[in-house]
């Protein structure tokens, strides 16, 4: 209903729509990633307490939590990640086994492939069925035991 009364009104359509379940009940919050500030501007202005089937849209910007907390949560992850990194690594003077570095292990002074692309990010749209369909095959793949490694 939402995208057809954006598309009745003429406002620009999101290029991702990310819904909130709640046990897998709609609840009524939704995510909208805009392609600029001034198309994310138009759809505020535009949509903001306006009624669909009978309720009050609340359209607005996502809330961030200041930057301090930000860093600090991000710290966190790290030490955590940290103390998992100790946990993995070898006892020095036990049994010496040769040891294969992981790929997440090996120090990232190469930039990914990802980066030196022409474009900022690849255009791949999580709402279409396809895409869905083809993420969904491969997380499957991922946890078959009996695939090849």
């Amino acid at each position: 209903q939402l995208v057809s009364l954006m598309t009745e009104l003429r406002l620009p359509l999101p290029y991702a729509f990310n819904y909130h379940f709640d046990n897998g009940v709609f609840r009524g919050l939704a995510f909208a990633n805009f392609t600029s500030p001034s198309e994310t501007d138009q759809v505020i202005n535009a949509l903001n307490h306006m009624e669909l089937s009978g309720r009050k849209l609340r359209v607005e910007y996502k809330k961030m939590l200041p930057l301090a907390e930000r860093e600090r949560i991000e710290r966190e992850k790290r030490e955590r990640r940290g103390q998992l990194e100790e946990q993995h690594r070898p006892l020095p003077g036990g049994n010496q086994l040769t040891t294969q570095m992981s790929m997440g292990s090996m120090a990232r002074n190469t930039p990914s492939p990802m980066s030196q692309r022409a474009g900022n990010k690849p255009d791949v749209d999580m709402n279409d069925p396809k895409t869905l369909e083809f993420y969904t095959e491969m997380m499957l793949f991922r946890r078959d035991t009996s695939r090849e490694v």
